[in-house]
């Protein structure tokens, strides 16, 4: 009994962290295309949490919201699969085809329908569809994950050469939230394949474990939740005249604090150093130079970095010193980088300066 009212107080924190952010989420997030996915994520868990109750506490008033909330669980999956997708590539958005997603939940739905319309023994018929369910949702849970995670590593794999803090975090983010209820559901898994433990109520509190430390990754890098990047990546529309004249006043700024300089430089230090909505930075930045602003900040780091190399030795200044004194955080990107716009690795280039090959 005394587990019971534990896992009950354990779950009302849970409903009311989810509760609290998916009203902050629908107040805040408005307009932001990745965001409507983690909302219906949040509300399907907040929604399944209905028939914990019914099954603790057995209230007879829950039992017409059963359909929704069971069903809410096969939600869970694609939802989370959809907002990680859409975060990587942008250009995601919803569809009519992703509604294909939602097929196991329907099932549930009217199989669950099917048992509270003839079965006389509701409750014991009801656990025993879900017990029935139970390794089809883990299976479903975990190769969303796991199919969420490889697009992760390939996204990351695609852009290794990128040094923008931003991408880092929002990856960093994603990961999070993969690994995060990969851990709990399989957790749950193992705990439910132990007959000692596998009515305990412990899965509960992996769960619980996991979406306190997802909140509070939430309440610290609140841009993450509400995805408050992806809006920068949408092109908008500037004349010519009107892209110099920005651009004029980014380059000033960049070039003369030699903001470039910090490895940590985003996209967002830069709109705010200049006072420049992101995505005006990013696209006068494109339509001046041709270039991402990725692209654009390297080259400028490549160029202080050749400038020291041409007027030191490797005695006064090593390459190692050179590539973080250039604003790199890595020797394989600054490697890379270098040759992409030299055609030489810093150490040659150093060496035809110093024979006077190049000038």
């Amino acid at each position: 009994m005394r587990m019971s009212g534990f896992l009950d107080v354990v779950n009302a924190i849970a409903v009311f962290q989810l509760m609290f952010f998916t009203v902050y989420l629908l107040m805040k997030g408005r307009g932001i295309p990745s965001t409507l996915y983690l909302k219906i994520h949040l509300i399907s868990q907040l929604v399944s949490f209905i028939h914990y109750f019914y099954f603790s506490r057995h209230y007879e008033f829950i039992t017409p919201f059963l359909t929704l909330s069971l069903a809410a669980t096969f939600i869970w999956a694609p939802t989370l699969f959809l907002y990680i997708r859409s975060r990587l590539y942008v250009r995601v958005g919803p569809s009519a085809g992703q509604l294909l997603h939602a097929v196991p939940a329907l099932i549930m739905f009217i199989s669950v329908t099917i048992v509270l319309i003839r079965s006389e023994e509701q409750l014991q018929d009801i656990r025993t569809l879900v017990r029935n369910s139970y390794y089809f949702l883990k299976l479903q849970l975990s190769a969303y994950v796991l199919f969420s995670l490889f697009l992760i590593y390939k996204y990351r794999k695609g852009i290794q050469d990128l040094t923008s803090s931003d991408e880092k975090r929002k990856l960093n983010w994603l990961l999070l939230f993969c690994y995060g209820i990969l851990f709990a559901s399989s957790g749950d898994i193992i705990l439910n394949l132990v007959p000692e433990y596998r009515f305990t109520g412990l899965g509960y509190i992996l769960f619980w474990i996991f979406i306190s430390i997802f909140f509070f990754k939430a309440i610290i890098d609140p841009d993450q939740f509400l995805g408050i990047d992806e809006r920068k990546l949408i092109p908008v529309k500037l004349t010519a005249e009107k892209g110099k004249e920005l651009f004029r006043l980014i380059e000033n700024t960049i070039t003369d604090n030699k903001l470039f300089l910090d490895p940590l430089l985003s996209l967002n230090n830069v709109a705010k150093a200049t006072k420049i909505a992101d995505r005006m930075v990013s696209q006068s930045i494109k339509q001046n130079t041709y270039v991402n602003f990725t692209d654009y900040i390297n080259l400028k780091r490549i160029n202080f970095a050749k400038e020291l190399l041409k007027n030191t030795t490797s005695s006064q200044k090593n390459i190692l010193e050179i590539l973080y004194e250039s604003g790199f955080n890595s020797k394989s990107v600054f490697n890379s980088q270098f040759k992409k716009h030299t055609g030489l690795s810093p150490k040659e280039f150093r060496k035809n300066c110093q024979a006077g090959i190049l000038a």
